[in-house]
C-alpha cells in the first residue's frame, strides 16, 4: 500500500534516492536501468520492480510526458572562465538552437518525494512541469556522465534547489547547478534552445558574479 512503512533500503535505492533528493529533479527509466542496472539482462524490467516498491512505500513518484531524445552531450556549447574573451552569443544561439531535429517521444519519469527528501537529507516534493522535462532530464544526463567520468567533481554538484536554500537566485538568475574545482566555483546550465538575447544574459550574470560556467 501506499505510503506505508519503507523495508530495508538497499545500497542501490539509497543512492538512487540521494541521487534525485540532493543532484538533480528527476530521472528518466533509461537512464535509471542504465546506471544502476547495468549488470541485468533485462535491466528495464528489474529497474522497474525495484522503483514499484519505492513508489509503493512512497519515496517515489512517477509519470509519463513528452520529452526530446537526449542529444549528443560530449562537451559544452559555451565554456568560460573570468578574464577569458566574451562567447559570440549569436553563434553559441545558434548551436544551441539547430541540435533539435527529433520530435518528442514519451518518456516515463521519477522523481523523489518530500518523505524521500527528508529520509536522505535533501529535497523532493516538486514534480516536473511538462514544460521542463526536455531540461531535466538532460540536466540529469550531465550529472551522470560526470560522476561516471570524474566522480570527485560529481561529489560537488549543487543542485538548484539547494542553491536557493543557500540563498542564492533570490534576486535575479539561479544556476542549473554548480560544481567546485579547488576554491573554484563553477556553474553548469543546460542550455536547451537559448536565444541569443538569453546567452548574453546568462553570460552577464556570471560575469557579475565572477564564475565561470558551461552551457550544454
Amino acid at each position: 500500500m501506499r505510503g506505508q512503512k519503507p523495508s530495508i533500503l538497499t545500497t542501490r535505492d539509497t543512492e538512487i534516492l540521494s541521487t534525485l533528493t540532493k543532484r538533480v529533479r528527476i530521472l528518466s527509466e533509461p537512464q535509471i536501468a542504465q546506471r544502476w542496472w547495468t549488470s541485468s539482462t533485462n535491466a528495464r524490467s528489474s529497474a522497474r520492480r525495484s522503483l514499484k516498491r519505492l513508489i509503493d512505500t512512497g519515496l517515489l513518484e512517477t509519470g509519463v510526458g513528452l520529452s526530446h531524445p537526449l542529444i549528443p552531450l560530449a562537451s559544452p556549447v559555451v565554456a568560460w572562465t573570468p578574464g577569458s574573451p566574451v562567447p559570440d552569443a549569436e553563434q553559441s544561439a545558434y548551436r544551441l538552437q539547430s541540435r533539435w531535429s527529433l520530435p518528442p517521444v514519451s518518456t516515463r519519469w521519477f522523481s523523489a518525494t518530500r518523505r524521500a527528501g527528508s529520509l536522505t537529507g535533501g529535497f523532493g516534493g516538486r514534480t516536473p512541469r511538462a514544460s521542463e522535462l526536455t531540461h531535466d532530464i538532460h540536466l540529469a544526463e550531465l550529472y551522470m556522465r560526470l560522476e561516471g567520468q570524474h566522480p570527485p567533481l560529481a561529489a560537488t554538484w549543487t543542485s538548484e534547489t539547494e542553491l536557493y536554500m543557500l540563498g542564492m537566485g533570490r534576486n535575479g538568475r539561479l544556476p542549473d547547478a554548480m560544481v567546485r574545482e579547488g576554491e573554484s566555483w563553477r556553474v553548469i546550465e543546460f542550455g536547451g534552445a537559448y536565444s541569443s538575447d538569453k546567452v548574453r544574459a546568462f553570460h552577464e550574470f556570471c560575469s557579475d558574479c565572477g564564475l565561470g560556467y558551461e552551457i550544454w
